[in-house]
């Protein structure tokens, strides 16, 4: 393949995804086929299926044109073994106000919380997310660990309990915003609501050791 036919391909798989993207948030991901797409996008339905096996690998890659600087977040708090707790305080700001600033990134959201159901056609979906949700959970619970090794957080802390509050606050803040973006500023109130979760890893007792009712 020349390098004109390869650049002709990349141009037209971003079109379909940025197509995919719009009738998606319109019309939600069920009540959008891909015939829809590929008329909007104005290209045939084998094309589609030349980058896309089906809409759920479609919405994958999505997904995946947003995420580069999240793993770049992590990969970067991972390797700074001076302060955990700062790199995990940090990943979420900075989530939140890439969110808050990146239109692309609200569109996409809003469709994965609000206008997708993860019916048998949006398998792969269902599947990466899960891969997704696992690979930052342990990205997660190592700043966790660090953090309680350094002396950052409470010895006793409970570290998957804390990794788990830690998934409630990005994923509700997110699903609340997305729903309704004029209600708070996702940006100004970013390091607050963050804070707010390091104050609870600091001091909550339901964080602590087993969790158990004596």
């Amino acid at each position: 393949m020349g390098r004109s036919t390869r650049q002709q391909a990349l141009l037209t798989r971003q079109r379909i995804l940025d197509t995919a993207e719009r009738l998606f948030e319109k019309h939600g991901v069920s009540k959008t086929s891909l015939e829809d797409i590929a008329v909007e996008a104005g290209v045939t339905r084998g094309a589609i299926y030349g980058h896309f096996t089906s809409k759920g690998d479609l919405f994958v890659a999505m997904w995946e044109r947003i995420r580069p600087p999240v793993d770049d977040v992590y990969d970067t708090g991972l390797k700074d073994r001076d302060d955990p707790l700062g790199q995990l305080r940090n990943t979420l700001v900075v989530m939140f106000k890439l969110v808050a600033t990146k239109k692309q990134d609200q569109r996409v959201l809003n469709i994965m919380f609000h206008k997708c159901e993860l019916t048998d056609e949006m398998h792969e979906l269902a599947r990466h997310s899960r891969q997704i949700t696992d690979k930052d959970g342990q990205r997660r619970l190592a700043l966790l660990r660090g953090a309680v090794k350094l002396g950052q957080l409470p010895k006793d802390l409970n570290v998957k309990r804390a990794e788990v509050m830690f998934r409630a606050v990005m994923l509700g803040t997110l699903s609340s915003w997305t729903l309704a973006p004029d209600s708070f500023s996702l940006k100004r109130e970013a390091e607050a609501i963050v804070d707010g979760y390091v104050d609870m890893l600091r001091f909550s007792p339901a964080l602590r050791g087993t969790g158990r009712k004596r």
